[in-house]
């Protein structure tokens, strides 16, 4: 989470059928997939993810994925 609201999914490996993409050329495919206005905040190697502002955190581990509801005072 980078704030409320907003969520930044980070792009460590690529695999196009069995071919590994270098690491280096993670940007520039995300840089072609990415529409519109550019989010501030958002690494070279993340995609920006619109979060309800009620989930403070996102975790995924073991393939499953948990969301964090934020408490309102």
């Amino acid at each position: 989470m980078l704030r409320p609201g907003l969520a930044e999914f980070l792009v460590q490996e690529v695999k196009l059928g069995k071919i590994d993409v270098p690491s280096g050329l993670i940007p520039r495919l995300l840089t072609q997939m990415k529409k519109g206005k550019t989010v501030e905040g958002i690494s070279q190697n993340g995609l920006p993810m619109v979060m309800p502002p009620y989930i403070s955190d996102v975790r995924i581990s073991n393939g499953k994925i948990t969301l964090y509801k934020s408490v309102q005072k």
